[in-house]
């Protein structure tokens, strides 16, 4: 597995890799809301996990308080 906190793979890679390293049955992700401009230019970790990963996915987003 190769070190992504230095920058050597996208962060999606990573966690997808990891589910595989760990044999996971799921992956549970936490989400931050981001403008539909934010998400075009800095696109989405958790999207790309969804539509990338082999395992199911789950997407938590934070309550609104």
């Amino acid at each position: 597995m190769s070190n992504s906190a230095e920058g050597q793979q996208p962060p999606a890679d990573g966690i997808i890799e990891l589910a595989d390293e760990f044999d996971a049955d799921q992956i549970v992700m936490g989400s931050r809301k981001r403008s539909p401009t934010g998400k075009a230019v800095f696109g989405s970790v958790s999207q790309q996990v969804l539509l990338e990963a082999d395992d199911p996915v789950t997407v938590v987003g934070s309550r609104e308080e």
